[in-house]
């Protein structure tokens, strides 16, 4: 069974990235998502002896408000991000050093998100042989990383 593959979007860029990358960059989109959708949520008050309902719009809370409550907000400069770009770089290379059969298989397979099951059609092999071109295109390349 393949191992999942985690992207994420760089400057419009699809980026293959680690798990472990993909959950922290995940986890930063949420926070920031969550604090603008509460930005703009209505604040609802209800009087405890009237019942009174009250409706106000929320204002727009300031940086400095945010910072005077010691909110920590998430390192968008963190180391990882260069090791990520080095390792791109590093299997980049690899991958053109591949014939060119088996770099349009990488492409289709990892970077289009074609399921094995798809190219077996496309290339009109059965499912089997298809696995087992992509686990020889795998070793191939770890073969060329580990050179």
């Amino acid at each position: 069974m393949s191992e999942r593959s985690y992207y994420i979007i760089i400057d419009g860029e699809k980026c293959a990235v680690s798990f472990k990358v993909y959950k922290a960059y995940q986890k930063f989109e949420n926070k920031m998502k969550y604090s603008e959708k509460r930005r703009h949520l209505p604040r609802v008050t209800i009087d405890g002896e009237s019942g009174k309902i009250t409706v106000r719009n929320s204002p727009e809370i300031s940086l400095e408000h945010l910072m005077s409550k010691e909110i920590q907000f998430p390192d968008t400069q963190s180391p990882g991000v260069e090791s990520y770009i080095e390792n791109k770089i590093i299997l980049e290379d690899a991958i053109e050093q591949l014939e060119d059969d088996e770099k349009e298989f990488i492409d289709l397979h990892y970077f289009q998100g074609f399921s094995i099951p798809a190219l077996s059609e496309m290339f009109e092999y059965f499912p089997v042989k298809t696995y087992r071109k992509r686990n020889k295109i795998l070793c191939k390349l770890n073969k060329i990383l580990s050179e």
